[in-house]
């Protein structure tokens, strides 16, 4: 076997101008050497390249090889790649393939980026815009006696509804008779819509005219109805004084002899309208049509709270 080994490499020696070379180590023996050759020998027969052999080819061969290698690297990284097509074909150099990787990788988070910028300018844009805000809102015109059985909290359709109807829709989250007694407190104590001016802004923010129910607490025998204390109960963004919130705890609040003042800040509800009707500013200039309404309980100007 050693006899064919050697017989085989001499015969490769003499192939394309130079063939393969052995090389020895320091401390190798002659017949560890020829085992290792005998493996290399193999090795190569079969395709893979020994660590001991070293290739040594002429310029022909070289340009060749190069040719034939580039071939073979182009199908493997078309194989890997398919979509890169002409584009891969052209970059010969891996170098230039892993830039081209990069740029793909780069224009790909770059889309990835204004893709997700447009989505969040439109959910913002959303989230301030009035008429979006307002669609959900409950309908201002509705009185506080009506309130009780139009509602549509708890998730009931809008509207006047009968007792059962009350009941199928409000329980059982909650006791019809919740919505009965309201109701009934709305009939004895009454309500009033009033009308005040909002503050003037510290930075030229217009003062506006602003809608409210006044919910006085029942009468109670020997209580002076100007001696009952005053609450101001503002609803959230997006909302109005007909809010179930704003409502349903004010009837709370009068049941323990408290009046409620409930605005509604500009924009909404029947309050008049602000410089940006159709931008909704957060805290911009609603804290002034509140601090109107906490004047206006204050100092009962049309004598309306007692």
């Amino acid at each position: 076997a050693r006899g064919a080994a050697a017989a085989a490499a001499a015969a490769m020696a003499k192939l394309g101008g130079g063939g393969y070379e052995y090389e020895y180590g320091e401390e190798s023996s002659p017949n560890a050497l020829d085992d290792e050759f005998e493996e290399a020998y193999r090795r190569h027969r079969s395709g893979s390249n020994s660590r001991s052999l070293r290739r040594r080819l002429s310029t022909s061969s070289e340009d060749e090889d190069d040719d034939s290698n580039d071939d073979g690297a182009d199908s493997d990284f078309e194989d890997d790649y398919p979509c890169c097509g002409t584009f891969c074909r052209a970059l010969h150099s891996p170098q230039d393939r892993c830039a081209a990787i990069l740029i793909l990788l780069a224009s790909s988070c770059c889309a990835i980026l204004v893709i997700a910028l447009v989505i969040l300018t439109y959910v913002g844009w959303v989230q301030v815009t009035l008429s979006q805000q307002r669609a959900n809102q409950q309908p201002a015109t509705w009185t506080p006696l009506q309130f009780p059985r139009y509602h549509e909290c708890a998730g009931c359709k809008p509207g006047n509804k009968t007792d059962a109807e009350l009941k199928a829709c409000l329980e059982p989250c909650v006791n019809v008779d919740f919505a009965l007694d309201w109701e009934a407190l709305a009939k004895e104590a009454g309500y009033a819509l009033v009308y005040f001016p909002s503050r003037p802004g510290p930075k030229g923010e217009p003062s506006v005219n602003i809608s409210a129910w006044w919910l006085p607490p029942p009468a109670r025998p020997g209580v002076d109805p100007k001696s009952a204390p005053r609450i101001v109960a503002l609803h959230g963004l997006g909302s109005n004084n007909n809010h179930c919130g704003v409502q349903a705890t004010c009837f709370h609040l009068r049941a323990m002899g408290f009046g409620c003042l409930t605005p509604s800040v500009r924009d909404y509800g029947l309050s008049k309208a602000s410089s940006h009707p159709t931008v909704m500013t957060w805290g911009y200039d609603y804290h002034l049509d509140l601090l109107g309404a906490w004047d206006y309980a204050v100092n009962d100007p049309d004598g309306v709270m007692g």
